[in-house]
């Protein structure tokens, strides 16, 4: 029978004293008479050598569930790690999502700003128009009124210098009842009457057949008023 060998003996009894295997008082006996160079029986070789095949086996095993922990570990932390930069990209995707909604929530505003612009600009336009059209039709009513003016009060001529004589000559008060001056009067009834029909002209009332007789009736107060203050003032020279 072969002699069994034990390679460093005594590293080994203090591997099994420290993970607390086999017989402390017979492991600390074999270790002081080791380092005291004394050679020990056969029994207790046999014993340290069964004792070095169990902690061989206690170190696999003990390496082999350290490997699978490991190896259980990794898939864990990249996993938690997939999962955080996931969660990461879905915070960047929902706040570039915001980010674009409310750039196009003000584009949109920007867009309705410049629309109501335009629409106001048109508006402006019109009004600018209407009102350049209306001083024609006034300033043309005013002179085809003043020519027709003969016929209604049966002058031989119908030229606004013959109208002018007719009213310088006919003696008139210059104040009505109330103490107005009938130019002045006249000048009121023109301004309100084309108000009338500027109201009418917007649509913000409808006037309906009073809507032409207004603009009439106002030109021909300011003619009126015109007439009134010119033979006043031919009175007073």
């Amino acid at each position: 029978m072969s002699e069994l060998v034990i390679e460093h003996p005594i590293p080994l009894i203090e591997n099994l004293l420290k993970a607390g295997k086999g017989d402390e008082g017979r492991l600390l006996y074999l270790r002081k008479a080791l380092k005291n160079g004394k050679v020990i029986y056969e029994s207790d070789k046999n014993y340290l050598y069964s004792m070095q095949k169990e902690y061989s086996e206690i170190l696999f095993t003990e390496n082999t569930s350290e490997k699978q922990s490991q190896n259980i570990s990794v898939p864990k932390k990249l996993s938690k790690e997939i999962k955080n930069k996931s969660t990461k990209t879905q915070r960047k995707t929902s706040q570039t999502k915001e980010t674009f909604d409310s750039f196009e929530f003000e584009l949109e505003t920007i867009k309705g700003s410049l629309q109501d612009l335009k629409t106001k600009e048109s508006k402006i336009k019109d009004n600018l128009e209407f009102l350049s059209m209306n001083r024609e039709i006034l300033t043309q009513t005013t002179i085809d009124r003043s020519n027709s003016f003969g016929s209604f009060s049966n002058l031989p001529k119908t030229t606004p210098s013959d109208l002018f004589e007719l009213i310088k000559n006919t003696p008139t008060m210059e104040k009505t009842k109330i103490g107005i001056k009938k130019h002045d009067v006249m000048a009121y009834v023109s301004a309100g009457l084309f108000s009338l029909w500027f109201v009418g002209y917007s649509n913000l009332i409808d006037l309906g057949v009073f809507q032409g007789l207004s603009l009439g009736f106002s030109a021909g107060a300011a003619v009126s008023a015109g007439l009134f203050y010119r033979k006043l003032k031919s009175e007073k020279n």
